[in-house]
C-alpha cells in the first residue's frame, strides 16, 4: 500500500510520500486517491520515518483526534528506530474541553468537518492530507482563541501552547 500523509511541523509544511510495497489496493486508491504511478519514485518508508523523526523531535504537534496520528505514526516511526514522542495539542480534545463536542454521534470524537462547521470556518477538501491539514490549522486558531476568552468572561487573557496542551492532555481519549 502506498500512503501521503501531511503534517505542519514548527511553521513548516512536510509532505511525505513514499512506498510501503508494489501493490496498491484499488479500494485503498479510492481513499487516498494515489495511483502506483504517483508514487514510483516515492522513497522507502524508512527514509520518510527518519525525516518524520526529525520534524516532529522537540516540538508540540497539532491534530484532530491525534490518536489516529500516532496509530499512523508510530509504527512507522519504529522502524527508523525512534518513538512517537511529541507532544500533542489535540483539537477534538480541545473541542470536548470547550463544549463544542455536541453534535458528534455516540460520544465519538468530532469529526474534524463537523467542528469546522460550528465555528463557522470552511472545509478544505475533507478526507485528503493537505485539506485536513489546513482545517485543523483553522480549527485550532478559532480553539485557541476560544479558550482565551471563555464564554462567561469578555477575556480571559492569553493562553500559552502549553496551557493548550494541559487543556488538550485533560480531555483526551
Amino acid at each position: 500500500m502506498r500512503w501521503r500523509r501531511t503534517a505542519g511541523a514548527a511553521g513548516r509544511h512536510l509532505r511525505a510520500d513514499w512506498r510501503e510495497a508494489e501493490y496498491c489496493a484499488v479500494d485503498a486508491m479510492r481513499v487516498h486517491y494515489l495511483r502506483p504511478a504517483d508514487l514510483a519514485h516515492a522513497p522507502p518508508a524508512a527514509e520518510v520515518a527518519r525525516q518524520v523523526a526529525g520534524q516532529l523531535a522537540g516540538r508540540i504537534a497539532v491534530a484532530h483526534a491525534a490518536w489516529i496520528e500516532r496509530a499512523f505514526l508510530s509504527p512507522l516511526l519504529r522502524q527508523a528506530g525512534a518513538t512517537f514522542a511529541a507532544k500533542v495539542i489535540d483539537t477534538a480534545a480541545l473541542a470536548r474541553a470547550l463544549g463544542y463536542a455536541a453534535g458528534a454521534r455516540d460520544g465519538r470524537e468530532p469529526s474534524l468537518e463537523l467542528l469546522a462547521r460550528q465555528l463557522s470556518l470552511p472545509v478544505y477538501a475533507p478526507h485528503h492530507a493537505l485539506g485536513d491539514a489546513v482545517t485543523t490549522a483553522a480549527v485550532f486558531l478559532a480553539m485557541a482563541a476560544r479558550a482565551a476568552r471563555p464564554a462567561n468572561q469578555a477575556s480571559a487573557g492569553p493562553v500559552s501552547a502549553r496551557s493548550l496542551l494541559a487543556l488538550s492532555d485533560r480531555h483526551a481519549y
